[in-house]
């Protein structure tokens, strides 16, 4: 709690400085993944394990669907659903910690 407007400006300003580190960290690792989508879309890989920590990279193709199905269905009927059923393959690039011996 706040005990004075000077506290409450320094907890603002801690604040968006947290936020704009956040930001900064969040576009650094889009990079950086961004780079790993690219090298084992090169090496034809989909999955690939690190030496050093053992965790698994896997970038493979996933069905998303555009819309949210439960919602749809709940207001439209499951043969409406079925009607405008459009899906897209994307790749995924997804981090499995690893396997404990």
């Amino acid at each position: 709690m706040c005990k004075s407007m000077t506290d409450f400006e320094t907890l603002v300003q801690t604040i968006q400085a947290q936020k704009e580190e956040r930001d900064n960290l969040n576009k650094q690792i889009k990079e950086k993944e961004d780079e790993l989508k690219a090298y084992m879309k090169k090496r034809q890989k989909q999955e690939l394990v690190s030496k050093s920590t053992g965790v698994t990279v896997s970038y493979k193709e996933v069905e998303t669907s555009k819309f949210n199905k439960d919602l749809f269905i709940e207001s439209n009927g499951e043969d409406a659903y079925k009607k405008y059923l459009v899906t897209s393959i994307a790749m995924r690039l997804n981090f499995l910690k690893p396997k404990k011996a």
